[in-house]
């Protein structure tokens, strides 16, 4: 009997050591596959301090408390190190799981050793028993910080590019590539189509335009959508409910996926109505200018800072004997001879100077001949007062040149023939006193004669 006693002894001595060692095998596999979870693993009782009964090593690298000191509570619950502000939620989420028996997942911050908020990934669920009553709570806490670091740095970055977007003063929006529906709606798309964002959001071109406009630029859209590149339009016609027809300038581009598919379409658009009238004013203005110039009586004749003819008008042309396009791009000197190079450079200095005056000048013609003029020079100068060229209005005065010259012409001869009569005035007086001398000398010699005549004869 003592044998078979002593037997069985052995025997469960053995079995005792048997799952002892299983058991050691497998807290080891626990404890190994625990260190290898990129997170601290928990079981906790479900009261309002979130007893915990077990935790790993992990939770000391994310909240700077041992492990240790939350089990039981020996120093401090987990709850005390949840952010006050998010208490309410994490309880919310465990009880409504444990409610619906289903397991929960929560976000929420807690307060470091160091004082410093973390955000923590919690996944757990409840353990009941047979009876359906609950045991305690069984999950993992993820250091998600340096996430939630990043997408609060992407909303930042979301927001300011919006903000950016919303005050350009370009309308901004984003169709969906498949129905070509509005999806994003910038402040001055509502202002240059006279629709909200709210009414403008879901809606397409169909919704705010006439039909067969849509229609068109639905198909431009589909071109571009199938071509992949920037698109510019100069010019669209729209009729708006606030402004009445407008014209925009717009730029359509893709925006595609990674493998090159496209997903929106992005488009910017201006409203360039003011200035195409401005334009158009400015041709009108330019044309009316332009006649006047083209049917004045005097010369227009305008150069560039290099002194090189950028326009010149028929009138000037003629006067010069040549074609308006024979004169363009030629300098002012070759038009004057070389003689008065040095003149006609001291005036253009004048006009570097900012100084307008009026002075004669002589211009060579094409046909050799010379052209009198007076030289009205105005400088120009650009918006930061760099000189640009100069202005000169020519009027003709050859004529009067010619006029002068002759009336010069003959003041001198008039001149050299009162010097000349002068002269024979003034030999005819010499002449004239010669000869009265002349005679008064006779007159004497006839009187001393007779007296000498009685002298000798006296009676």
């Amino acid at each position: 009997m003592q044998t078979i006693s002593n037997y069985s002894e052995l025997i469960c001595t053995s079995t005792d050591c048997q799952e002892s060692q299983l058991r050691e095998e497998r807290e080891r596999r626990f404890s190994t596959l625990v260190a290898n979870i990129p997170g601290a693993v928990y079981r906790c009782t479900c009261d309002s301090a979130l007893s915990m009964t077990f935790l790993s090593d992990a939770i000391q690298e994310i909240s700077g408390y041992m492990a240790q000191e939350f089990i039981n509570n020996r120093i401090r619950s987990f709850a005390s190190i949840i952010h006050p502000q998010d208490k309410g939620k994490v309880e919310e989420s465990i009880w409504q799981s444990i409610t619906l028996k289903q397991p929960y997942v929560t976000e929420y911050r807690i307060v470091r050793r160091d004082g410093k908020i973390a955000w923590v990934y919690d996944k757990g669920q409840p353990i009941f028993n047979r009876a359906g009553e609950i045991l305690y709570l069984d999950g993992v806490i993820l250091d998600i910080t340096e996430r939630k670091e990043t997408e609060a740095q992407l909303r930042r970055t979301q927001a300011f590019l919006d903000s950016v977007v919303q005050n350009l003063p370009v309308g901004v929006f984003i169709k969906d590539a498949q129905k070509l529906r509005i999806q994003y709606w910038n402040k001055a798309s509502e202002e240059l189509f006279g629709y909200t964002k709210d009414r403008a959001l879901g809606k397409n071109d169909y919704d705010f335009l006439p039909e067969q406009q849509a229609k068109t630029l639905r198909a431009k859209d589909r071109q571009v959508l199938q071509g992949s590149k920037l698109v510019d339009i100069p010019e669209i016609p729209i009729i708006t409910p606030h402004q009445g027809e407008r014209i925009i300038h717009a730029k359509k581009v893709p925006l595609l996926d990674e493998n090159g598919t496209p997903q929106h379409l992005l488009v910017i658009a201006e409203d360039i109505t003011e200035r195409k009238r401005a334009e158009e004013a400015l041709r009108e203005s330019e044309s009316h200018y332009r006649r006047i110039v083209e049917t004045a009586s005097e010369g227009v004749w305008l150069f560039d800072a290099e002194s090189k003819t950028t326009f010149v008008n028929s009138r000037m042309a003629k006067m010069l004997g040549y074609e308006v396009e024979e004169i363009l791009g030629k300098s002012l000197f070759d038009f004057i001879d070389k003689e008065h190079h040095e003149l006609a450079q001291k005036y253009l200095n004048r006009r570097h100077q900012g100084i307008q005056e009026r002075y004669d000048f002589k211009f060579r013609c094409q046909d050799g001949s010379y052209l009198w003029a007076i030289v009205s020079a105005t400088p120009i100068f650009d918006q930061n007062d760099r000189f640009v060229g100069v202005l000169r209005m020519i009027t003709d005065i050859s004529q009067r040149k010619e006029a002068e010259e002759e009336l010069l012409a003959s003041k001198l001869n008039l001149k050299s023939k009162n010097q000349r009569l002068k002269q024979t005035l003034n030999q005819l007086k010499q002449t004239q006193s010669q000869l009265i001398q002349n005679e008064k000398m006779a007159s004497l010699g006839q009187m001393i004669a007779g007296i000498a005549h009685e002298i000798n004869n006296p009676v």
